[in-house]
């Protein structure tokens, strides 16, 4: 037994030796079983020491040491350029495994995505090196008078990239305003850190077909090529999580009517056409405001288009600067209702429970159903009946309610659903929440619609 026993911990102690030997190579982790190698990688192991027969002692590493180790260098690199981590060490852990990537590769990865496009090394922000614009943007020279492509009235076939979705079945659209806010809870390249855009013309002419609509919803943005031009449609609310948030200011000053607010600002956004794309670098933050500023990043620029229509929507945050999910946090703002889905918003984390605030934006009550607890992504997405903690709400018309989610294990999914009924037909608007993180309050937020027919 004593013999078998040895031969158990020299075993033991070879696996964790190559271990090590592997990090220091460099050689990407692959595990076979993700879901064992995720569950290794979140215990809390510490180095140890390992005495040979020669009394010769070696450190071994754990995953977690090599994870905390690469986890410290992007904080590091991010800290240089004036950027606060967005993500837990757990989360950072998450995304490797997601991406399969080589570790520093996948290091590389976060810190270049760090905020809304921005690439960041260590000498600052180079935005021409980040990912490629988005499809929503409109291409060519659009947004200059002189160029043949510019139109003041209807926009061409040419400055579009792709068609556009207005199916009319999901979203309702005639509740957008100009001057709305975009938010994009989440970006499929850079994670959960949010992006804003300005709605300019909800009802802009075009030369393209734009499905059941006949116009479309013309933005103003911030982006890696400069402030441009883009659109709103269906595509873009579902592939990037997009909520609309209003301001709830009525006038500035009890000088102007909201209407010639909003013109201000339309009138702000138009004049900064063109002009660079820049993350602020430091630690000082920064939040532009004047109209002939050189330079904006996204979140910037739409609250300083407000700030000239002398709507202030108090987002800045204690970093001094402002981001997405500041401005929908900001008591200025209000979501805008523009489907059946529900919006939701995390108000806090208390002991791992996560607290969030649901609203009703419309103007009758609803019933809401949801899951005390974190569920898995799939049984969150789908209303599936592995859902067994389920429970109701009723929230008044444009009132909101706050509800705590408790913990589950390994799961990590928020999930909030309405039904509605029409004889035998039951559609599920889900609302499923994932990637949530404790410290930054962000998280990305996916909308699915399930239909069933009753037997």
């Amino acid at each position: 037994m004593n013999k078998v026993n040895g031969i158990r911990r020299l075993i033991a102690s070879a696996t964790v030796l190559c271990l090590f030997v592997i990090a220091m190579m460099g050689i990407t982790f692959r595990p076979s079983i993700a879901e064992g190698a995720r569950t290794m990688s979140n215990k809390s192991v510490s180095a140890k020491s390992v005495r040979s027969d020669e009394t010769e002692t070696q450190t071994v590493f754990s995953y977690k040491d090599v994870f905390a180790s690469y986890y410290r260098q992007a904080k590091e690199r991010m800290a240089d350029g004036g950027i606060e981590m967005p993500y837990t060490l757990d989360e950072f852990c998450d995304g490797y495994y997601k991406l399969g990537m080589d570790i520093q590769d996948y290091t590389d990865f976060v810190v270049n995505g760090a905020h809304n496009y921005a690439y960041i090394t260590e000498n600052g922000v180079s935005p021409q090196s980040a990912s490629l614009e988005e499809s929503y943007i409109l291409k060519g020279n659009v947004e200059k008078p002189s160029s043949s492509n510019f139109d003041p009235d209807i926009t061409p076939v040419s400055a579009f990239k792709r068609g556009l979705k207005y199916n009319g079945d999901v979203f309702d659209y005639s509740n957008i305003n100009d001057g709305d806010i975009v938010i994009e809870t989440h970006n499929p390249l850079l994670g959960n850190m949010g992006h804003a855009a300005f709605v300019y013309n909800a009802h802009k002419q075009a030369e393209i077909a734009t499905g059941t609509r006949g116009t479309y919803i013309q933005t103003i943005e911030a982006v890696l090529d400069g402030v441009k031009f883009g659109f709103l449609d269906d595509t873009r609310m579902v592939d990037f999580g997009v909520v609309i948030i209003r301001s709830t200011v009525v006038g500035g000053l009890g000088m102007f009517p909201l209407e010639k607010l909003i013109e201000n600002a339309k009138y702000f956004m138009w004049k900064q056409l063109g002009k660079p794309y820049s993350l602020p670098t430091g630690s000082s933050g920064r939040v532009n405001m004047d109209i002939d500023s050189t330079k904006w990043y996204c979140t910037e620029l739409v609250y300083a288009a407000y700030a000239y229509g002398i709507i202030n929507l108090d987002a800045i945050n204690e970093n001094g600067n402002v981001w997405a999910f500041d401005l929908i946090r900001s008591d200025l703002t209000k979501f805008v209702s523009v489907s059946e889905f529900i919006d939701v918003d995390l108000f806090s984390v208390s002991g791992g429970v996560r607290i969030f605030k649901v609203f009703n934006n419309t103007n009758s009550t609803i019933t809401l159903k949801y899951n005390t607890k974190l569920a898995f992504v799939d049984d969150a997405k789908n209303w599936t009946d592995k859902l067994k903690d389920i429970t109701t709400v009723t929230i008044e018309a444009n009132k909101s309610v706050i509800i705590p989610i408790l913990p589950n294990v390994l799961a990590g999914t928020a999930v909030f659903c309405r039904e509605i009924r029409e004889g035998k037909s039951i559609t599920r608007y889900i609302t499923y929440c994932t990637e949530i993180n404790s410290s930054t309050l962000r998280m990305k937020i996916f909308k699915n619609m399930v239909t069933e027919v009753e037997e």
